[in-house]
């Protein structure tokens, strides 16, 4: 008898843990918890593309033929090697901006996922 009571209340427990409501609610979580981040990165290279175009677009021009080495930093003039990097510092410091942003955002989604789960997060 009690064998059969142990073992009903196991799989009581087991049934509730995986009942479809308790399923479907960690799915939803889940999926707002991947929309939120592919938002993040989304608004991410959005941002870095429109500081792109309020950038001189000759410049810009410059930097894709140096690049893709249409032409050679040698052919430059000393002025256009210092705009150009210029341009590279600008990009760098957006860049490390974004990305300081970015991990201060992670840090925030991280920590409520922990208080959800009913974690603590260790510092």
């Amino acid at each position: 008898m009690e064998k059969t009571s142990i073992i009903n209340k196991i799989l009581g427990f087991f049934k509730s843990i995986f009942s479809p409501n308790k399923m479907k609610a960690l799915s939803e979580k889940n999926t707002f918890e991947t929309n939120s981040i592919d938002k993040a990165k989304n608004n991410f290279w959005k941002n870095v593309r429109i500081e792109e175009e309020l950038e001189d677009k000759e410049l810009l021009e410059l930097q894709r033929k140096v690049t893709n080495k249409e032409i050679s930093l040698e052919e430059l003039t000393d002025e256009q090697v210092s705009n150009l990097a210029d341009l590279y510092k600008r990009q760098i410091e957006r860049i490390i901006r974004k990305t300081e942003q970015i991990e201060a955002e992670t840090e925030i989604i991280n920590a409520k996922i922990a208080r959800i789960k009913g974690e603590t997060i260790e510092e």
